[in-house]
């Protein structure tokens, strides 16, 4: 109902900057305990989950399940309850603070200069608008593993200009220390709705009545990136007047190099990988997202 967030009514809901869990030691242990057996249960059916992000953007108080909480208070949780525990039952397995949805780096200070809390935290996820507290966290936490969870995910259009604005995205972040690019919807039908409800975007849209599969523009991107750069690869530094470029080495010495060109007119540019390397010339069409991969 348009009335109800998370089934509740306005009077119920929540609201930005208020914690929705019951700060109550019985509670927290319980819901540390929880994510004990959440790990282990799956573990049992063969999946192993390697690492847990503690709460989905815990500013947003949306029409799906979610909940509330002050960086505050995630950081009692995570300092005294979930870390602990983990570190006596589930060593192995890391604790990242996030989803982060907010822009505020505060929210991050508050848990990684915590001298207990931040001994439990291995990484920091960020998401839409977190997009803009990660380069100052980058900065100021340069060994800390950062990952984008989760990316924006549009109107439904599955056109031109979403790729594009998604390559925007993952520049933005995997120039600002990421090491993880999620995408949103891998696949959905023909009226572009997610479970619910508002039309998004995916990857493939399948036609319900005809079986129909459209492959989308942002599927082309995600694949220029997941079919060239592999599991270990490290991001290169590129300069120059042509901007638009994220070089890769990847483990076997390959070096990948992915060339965007937004404009309307076909960009013709050189690339230079070492200064007693001769330069590769290339014409990049207009309106394309291309890779290079010189071999070692």
């Amino acid at each position: 109902r348009p009335d109800t967030v998370n089934d509740l009514t306005p009077e119920g809901q929540g609201q930005e900057g208020v914690t929705q869990f019951i700060m109550e030691e019985e509670y927290l242990d319980a819901y540390a305990l929880y994510f004990q057996k959440y790990v282990e249960e799956y573990r049992n059916q063969g999946i192993d989950v390697y690492a847990v992000h503690v709460q989905n953007e815990p500013n947003s108080c949306q029409n799906f399940p979610s909940c509330i909480w002050t960086a505050s208070d995630l950081n009692t949780f995570i300092g005294s309850y979930l870390g602990p525990l983990f570190s006596e039952k589930l060593p192995e397995i890391e604790i990242w603070y996030g989803t982060i949805e907010r822009p505020f780096i505060e929210n991050i200070d508050t848990v990684l200069m915590d001298p207990v809390t931040s001994e439990f935290v291995d990484g920091v996820g960020f998401q839409w608008a977190g997009k803009g507290a990660i380069p100052k966290v980058d900065e100021k936490y340069p060994d800390m593993d950062l990952m984008q969870t989760e990316s924006e995910c549009g109107n439904g259009s599955n056109d031109w200009d979403a790729a594009e604005y998604t390559y925007s995205l993952i520049k933005h972040y995997l120039e600002n220390g990421t090491n993880v690019y999620m995408y949103w919807n891998m696949i959905l039908d023909e009226t572009g709705k997610s479970q619910w409800g508002w039309k998004q975007n995916s990857l493939i849209t399948i036609d319900t009545e005809t079986g129909d599969v459209d492959w989308n523009p942002e599927y082309y991107l995600m694949k220029h990136f997941g079919s060239n750069v592999m599991p270990g690869a490290k991001m290169i530094k590129t300069d120059g007047a042509y901007e638009d470029v994220l070089a890769f080495k990847n483990p076997d010495g390959a070096v990948v190099v992915f060339i965007a060109n937004t404009s309307e007119e076909v960009q013709d540019i050189e690339l230079l990988l070492d200064d007693d390397a001769s330069p590769i010339t290339a014409s990049i069409d207009a309106n394309s997202f291309n890779t290079l991969k010189i071999k070692p």
